[in-house]
């Protein structure tokens, strides 16, 4: 059996433009307006909507839970990516974005894609650095340097145990 909901949506659009079009030649008042009041021959135009103001941390905290959504249905590298992005739209002082960064890391990790996790983690530390918490950027550069070690290079590994151990220093 065929649906009617388009036929009827196209019925009904026709409709609405019918009518619309009949109140914009119906006769108005504006023929016994006072002569202080310019007549035009053009209808009024309805007002301009508002353009709708991009929301900057909603749209993170959408992609945020769809990632989380990616994440529990075992699409690690997918639910990477989107964590990577609503890290990206969130604002300097939200440590929402190192826990982002810091769960695309580790997805990655386990993807086995050690490149990219060690740059989400690295942009996971700087965003923390950036914040002003040391101690934060320490954590999430240690587990980069775990990264390493998986990777098999040894020298990135204590390059950023050194790097750790800076940040930490009074």
């Amino acid at each position: 059996m065929q649906s009617t909901h388009p036929a009827r949506f196209t019925i009904a659009a026709a409709s609405i433009a019918l009518a619309s079009a009949i109140v914009f030649r119906m006769p108005t008042a504006r023929a016994t307006a006072p002569a202080s009041v310019p007549l035009t021959s053009e209808p009024a135009r309805p007002a301009r909507a508002a353009t709708p103001v991009f929301d900057r941390s909603a749209s993170a905290a959408v992609l945020h839970a769809q990632a989380i959504s990616l994440q529990k249905s075992g699409r690690g590298r997918e639910a990477a990516a989107l964590h990577r992005a609503s890290a990206a739209l969130r604002p300097a002082n939200d440590s929402s974005a190192e826990t982002c960064l810091e769960i695309a890391g580790t997805l990655l990790t386990n993807a086995g894609d050690f490149a990219e996790a060690r740059a989400a983690l690295e942009a996971g530390a700087t965003h923390a650095i950036d914040r002003g918490d040391r101690a934060r950027a320490a954590e999430l550069t240690i587990l980069a340097g775990f990264v390493a070690r998986e990777q098999g290079d040894a020298a990135g590994m204590r390059a950023y145990a050194r790097k750790a151990r800076h940040l930490t220093a009074a």
